[in-house]
């Protein structure tokens, strides 16, 4: 049951249903929602942890990550077939974001 709501979770945050950096709903009302237990969803959530897609802070919510796996699958779908010159704007419009990163 876990997995069958990490799936859900990860189908609403890669349609952009939660915005990145975005708060997801607390556990309560997530269980509420699936009629499951809260450990039933705090284990479907341990399993967006471990890939990456959300952290946790505690007594703060989950969050999603700013460059979840989900969402750069959806970007990388989409480049293809674009020309090298659109490549080459994209680059100049990432590339200085992501060395502010490093």
């Amino acid at each position: 049951v876990a997995n069958d709501i990490a799936t859900v979770l990860k189908k609403r945050i890669s349609s952009g249903e939660w915005i990145e950096n975005g708060r997801m709903p607390p556990e309560r009302d997530l269980a509420s929602e699936f009629g499951v237990a809260r450990n039933t969803v705090r284990r479907a959530v341990s399993f967006l942890e471990e890939d990456g897609t959300v952290v946790r802070h505690v007594g703060r919510g989950t969050f999603l990550t700013a460059t979840n796996p989900a969402s750069m699958a959806a970007v990388v779908g989409r480049m293809e077939g674009t020309s090298p010159a659109d490549m080459m704007e994209i680059r100049q419009l990432l590339e200085p974001a992501a060395a502010s990163f490093a």
